[in-house]
């Protein structure tokens, strides 16, 4: 062991976390909350009887224990899409990957395109019905000679208190025409999907 007194004349402390710029501490706090909202949910969950029961334990362990060699910190992560902490990093990640895209963008608009909620048995169907749509709709943009640039991303929410979900796209388009043609033509598509959630914003 190592007195307190003979690590200070080394000039190193005791807790190696110490040495830790106070942006890794941050980061490391986050993911220790992310951990803690995990296991909260996977601790009740293994108790289910179900196929995924060891995917559970693997979210539990996940990210237990943090190595350290020199500067760089390392764990072991389960990639469970329910983890919160391995969802953070994929998170991460796709930001990385789309932000050079972006940065490309000069008049970049966040599009919201909804539909109508479904239930659980014709969610797939629903999904699969959007993105052929969606294919549709950029085809046809394509013929009139507008330009769809840019990035999109399939959401999905579930209501509780009528147990149905709601499928949506989220987009980041080029251009205000552009965008205004993506969700004109997404309602020529869905009919029944009301106006006022279609969104558009700079």
């Amino acid at each position: 062991s190592i007195s307190s007194r003979n690590a200070a004349e080394l000039g190193r402390p005791l807790d190696t976390l110490a040495q830790l710029r106070i942006a890794d501490l941050k980061t490391l706090k986050k993911r220790a909350k992310a951990k803690f909202l995990s296991n909260s949910l996977v601790f009740k969950l293994v108790d289910v009887n179900s196929e995924l029961k060891q995917s559970y334990w693997n979210t539990f362990h996940c990210s237990k224990v943090l190595s350290q060699e020199g500067k760089k910190i390392t764990s072991t992560y389960c990639n469970n899409r329910w983890c919160m902490v391995c969802n953070r990093i994929r998170t991460a990640k796709l930001i990385n990957g789309y932000y050079p895209v972006l940065q490309e963008l000069s008049n970049k608009q966040f599009v919201t395109l909804t539909i109508p909620n479904c239930s659980g048995e014709n969610l797939g169907a629903t999904i699969e019905e959007m993105i052929k749509n969606f294919r549709r709709l950029k085809d046809w943009a394509r013929k009139k000679k507008i330009p769809i640039i840019g990035i999109r991303k399939l959401e999905c929410t579930w209501n509780c208190k009528r147990n149905d979900y709601h499928p949506h796209f989220h987009l980041v388009v080029e251009g205000k025409e552009s965008s205004e043609f993506v969700v004109r033509e997404w309602l020529k598509r869905y009919s029944d999907a009301n106006r006022d959630a279609q969104d558009i914003r700079p």
